[in-house]
């Protein structure tokens, strides 16, 4: 966990979800018998209707929960491609109905993201994966706070000052977001907003991915985007 000092120090929007239950009367939950989020969830995965208002808070939640979901296609095997619109790449019911989403990149470091961009509501939509190997579970309990700078910072890309004294983090967390920086992804995220003014940046998790996803926050903030962050049973 990033120490309050750090985490309290920005002003973007985070939204924590820690009960899919709260749904508004016009959003369903289907075939909600077991946690959709588990990752010995059946092939075809429970599925919101997700007929909302954008003014509406828990029909963005259960939206963004199951693009968080979805994140586990990849470590399933289910979706392996990108480039495409996300209906013609995934089997999922929620997939074939997000016509205007189309996913740009699957980041693979020792964390797992989908870079998505949907078209209709001019998102770009950053999703991490949470916790389903060995090797991510070894970075759950490396839980020893360190002394932690951000990224950006120490690569010279941040355009807002961090102001933070001693901030410290979750050493297997900073670990774990240290391979997605030092992959090309924040490059690729920051040049796709700086050239679609009018988009949105979400960034959005469950579990580990909920850590990653309050990371993420945090680095493109300094570097001079306004991340809103959606992260789910973190």
């Amino acid at each position: 966990m990033v120490s309050s000092s750090l985490l309290f120090s920005f002003t973007f929007l985070i939204v924590s979800v820690h009960a899919i239950p709260f749904l508004n009367e016009t959003t369903e939950l289907l075939d909600i018998d077991e946690d959709p989020f588990e990752p010995d969830t059946p092939d075809v995965l429970p599925s919101f209707t997700y007929s909302y208002t954008k003014s509406d808070l828990p029909g963005y939640i259960s939206y963004y929960s199951q693009l968080s979901s979805l994140t586990y296609c990849v470590s399933k095997g289910r979706l392996t491609e990108e480039g495409g619109p996300l209906s013609e790449l995934c089997t999922t019911e929620f997939c074939q109905a997000s016509k205007s989403i189309h996913l740009l990149k699957i980041v693979r470091a020792d964390v797992t993201a989908l870079i998505l961009e949907d078209e209709e509501n001019q998102e770009l939509i950053v999703a991490f994966k949470g916790t389903t190997s060995h090797e991510e579970w070894m970075m759950n309990i490396n839980y020893k706070l360190v002394d932690h700078t951000p990224f950006v910072v120490e690569d010279e890309m941040n355009v807002k000052k961090f102001g933070c004294v001693k901030p410290q983090a979750h050493r297997g967390f900073k670990k774990g977001y240290a391979s997605f920086h030092n992959t090309d992804a924040p490059q690729f995220i920051i040049d796709f907003m700086n050239e679609h003014s009018s988009y949105r940046l979400i960034i959005c998790g469950h579990s580990l991915g909920g850590a990653m996803a309050q990371f993420a926050g945090l680095e493109f903030y300094l570097a001079g985007l306004s991340p809103t962050i959606f992260t789910c049973y973190q």
